[in-house]
């Protein structure tokens, strides 16, 4: 552990330096002619009667932000633009991204590995829309491809209302997923090839569904975690997970402030320490009920339960480390919210796995494919009346704006010391179990 302390002072010293000499390269107001990659999908918005692209793109560790015509532009394009840059702010006053009004601009082409990506995606969300309606099209396209092309005015609407946007775009849950599904397909590999193989396949995902920030950050820090747990050395994760974070501080100090990094960070975190407290509760309130442990009689039905059981708990656990952020940083939450995302919880893994697969299997065989993803119809049918139900429910909504940043500390704290409570009473039934 020596090791990780010189390093993780070393790194404190570095951030510190890179915080006090950090600049910004541009003025507010300057006019600059620079190139930027469309590196995500551009989001969709209608201003005037027109419709726009809005694109975010990063330029020197910068995040820069413009809108074009909607149609003349696509993911994986490269734009020359010329225009004037200002600054804009974040909920706390401090400056961490750039907007620029275009004078001049010329798309080009990708000419680059993101073309034949963004052709495949292109043509996995024609599939998909061809195959549901397009309510559940555009569920099944946000959570497997994060696409936001497809999402309809009634569907943006309602999920607004309960609080379950963020279910609708690919994140760092989606990276646990393909991790886990990995893993358990990869068993009979050995471990070392298993970890490489799976980091090329999160590497391609991420591709696929966009180099966003919050995902490729998302992807950094599972993926230093799992390895950890997979070379056999849970003991690491909290020192390979601050150096991890203090590593991207030190390429972009700015990021602290950022949302998105914050709740990367905060998902992160609960998949790796809440995760564990909430199945160790759940496997006890299973054997007092029964009186022994849940054993299934073939070995692969334990596997694919208990590899549900983790999905269904890492989602609540993430729920849960971004909950005060979330408040602090939009000063809203509701009851309506809180128990969509709990409702929701176990449905969310089935349509994304599900559609993972029917996305897939579209490459091999359309026909088949197509089935797939009608046996996902009942469970978006469920999906979405939970969603409507609670909407409708008026009595469910409980504004939380009274909560100040204080009272988002103490939420923390108090989690935290559950946190490690939660983990001495695992360690104490371990050491238990081992004296029987």
């Amino acid at each position: 552990m020596k090791k990780y302390l010189l390093i993780f002072i070393g790194l404190i010293c570095l951030v510190i330096v890179r915080l006090l000499i950090f600049k910004e390269p541009w003025q507010d107001g300057d006019i600059i002619s620079t190139r930027l990659l469309v590196s995500s999908e551009p989001s969709r918005k209608v201003v005037n009667g027109q419709t726009y692209a809005t694109i975010w793109a990063y330029q020197n560790g910068r995040k820069i932000g413009l809108r074009l015509p909607y149609d003349q532009v696509v993911y994986g394009d490269s734009i020359q633009v010329q225009g004037k840059i200002s600054l804009l702010q974040s909920n706390v006053g401090i400056n961490h991204s750039w907007w620029l009004e275009p004078d001049t601009y010329t798309v080009h082409p990708s000419q680059t590995v993101l073309l034949p990506v963004s052709q495949a995606r292109s043509y996995a969300i024609r599939q998909v829309n061809r195959a549901l309606n397009p309510q559940h099209a555009a569920i099944v396209n946000g959570m497997v491809l994060g696409s936001k092309q497809s999402i309809t005015p009634r569907l943006d609407q309602l999920m607004r209302e309960t609080g379950t946007m963020h279910v609708l775009v690919a994140s760092g849950f989606n990276i646990m997923l393909i991790v886990s599904l990995c893993l358990i397909c990869l068993s009979f590999v050995p471990r070392r090839w298993s970890i490489v193989i799976t980091l090329v396949i999160v590497l391609v995902y991420v591709l696929f569904v966009g180099i966003e920030g919050p995902i490729v950050r998302s992807a950094i820090m599972a993926g230093i975690s799992l390895a950890a747990f997979l070379l056999g050395r849970p003991k690491h994760v909290l020192p390979l997970f601050l150096i991890t974070i203090l590593s991207m501080l030190l390429y972009r100090p700015i990021w602290v402030f950022d949302v998105g990094w914050q709740l990367s960070l905060a998902a992160t975190a609960g998949l790796i320490w809440i995760t564990p407290i909430l199945l160790f509760g759940y496997n006890k309130i299973k054997e007092f009920i029964w009186q022994k442990p849940i054993k299934h009689q073939h070995l692969a039905a334990n596997d694919i339960f208990e590899s549900f059981d983790q999905v269904m708990f890492s989602t609540i656990a993430a729920q849960i480390a971004v909950f005060g952020i979330i408040i602090l940083n939009f000063e809203y939450a509701s009851i309506a919210s809180i128990l969509s995302n709990v409702l929701i919880a176990w449905l969310v893994p089935v349509i994304t796995i599900v559609g993972m697969g029917g996305v897939i299997t579209m490459w091999l065989n359309q026909l088949i494919g197509s089935l797939i993803f009608k046996l996902l119809v009942p469970i978006l049918v469920l999906f979405t009346n939970i969603l409507s139900l609670i909407a409708n429910q008026n009595f469910y909504r409980l504004d939380l704006q009274s909560w100040d940043n204080y009272q988002v500390y103490q939420f923390y704290c108090l989690l935290i010391i559950t946190v490690l409570i939660g983990h001495y009473m695992i360690y104490k039934d371990s050491q238990s179990n081992k004296t029987i």
